[in-house]
């Protein structure tokens, strides 16, 4: 992250960081974005509060360094302005100071949430797949067989009621047609095990 500021900052390129999953982290501590290096004051550092209070909310926020005057006139032309009473409320539960503690309690149920969900696509996936240990966040990355489409594994899933992610609409280039994305945000139960269980009949 050092060396990558300081490349793009003597360059003049400013470097959009989005990092609104970082502070749903399961480790003791984590790492410092990139924004930490910003001698340049170039990086534009994004995060939102809908990954850590409520989908529902759609308020983010960004510390945009010298190109912050512009990037406010952007979202002023765009759409003039966010809900000012959420921004109030969210303002005002952060000066409360709660937010850090709730933050440790969702990390703790987000890892409780991934470890079940690990155990059951361990237990019900075919031996083949290949799959990521998350770090943090709400998703877990899964590779398939190279000759199982993702996509035609995505239509076959929805006809049961059962959402999933292909990798390939996270990528800008043809890559990544084998793999899935599964979140595991929903609670843990009956209905999410069976889920699981169709996927992996389905793969």
């Amino acid at each position: 992250m050092i060396l990558l500021s300081l490349i793009l900052g003597e360059e003049n390129i400013p470097l959009i960081e989005d990092d609104s999953l970082g502070e749903l982290n399961f480790k003791t501590s984590r790492s410092l974005p990139a924004k930490a290096f910003d001698t340049y004051n170039n990086v534009m550092y994004c995060s939102s509060f809908s990954k850590t209070l409520a989908p529902g909310f759609r308020i983010g926020w960004v510390s945009a360094g010298k190109n912050q005057s512009q990037l406010e006139k952007l979202k002023f032309g765009s759409n003039i302005s966010t809900n000012p009473v959420l921004q109030d409320a969210i303002g005002r539960y952060l000066e409360s100071g709660h937010y850090d503690s709730h933050i440790r309690k969702l990390g703790i149920e987000l890892q409780g949430q991934m470890m079940k969900y690990l155990s059951a696509i361990a237990t019900y996936f075919p031996k083949e797949i290949r799959l990521s240990v998350p770090q943090g966040g709400l998703s877990i990355w899964i590779e398939l067989p190279e000759n199982r489409d993702a996509f035609v594994l995505q239509q076959e899933a929805l006809s049961k009621g059962i959402g999933i992610c292909p990798g390939h609409i996270f990528s800008t280039s043809d890559f990544y047609h084998h793999y899935i994305r599964i979140n595991y945000c929903p609670l843990w139960s009956n209905k999410t095990e069976n889920a699981i269980i169709t996927i992996g009949k389905l793969i």
